[in-house]
């Protein structure tokens, strides 16, 4: 499985996800709060 990296911006903060995960998914895991309706 292929992996990524993302980086978030302004936070500066990057993490390393697995292909299939969500943007959402990322962020919590960088501990970034992203508002969605989703949760």
């Amino acid at each position: 499985m292929k992996s990524h990296k993302v980086l978030f911006k302004p936070e500066g903060k990057e993490v390393e996800i697995t292909e299939g995960k969500t943007i959402l998914e990322a962020a919590n895991q960088a501990g970034v709060y992203i508002s969605s309706e989703c949760g």
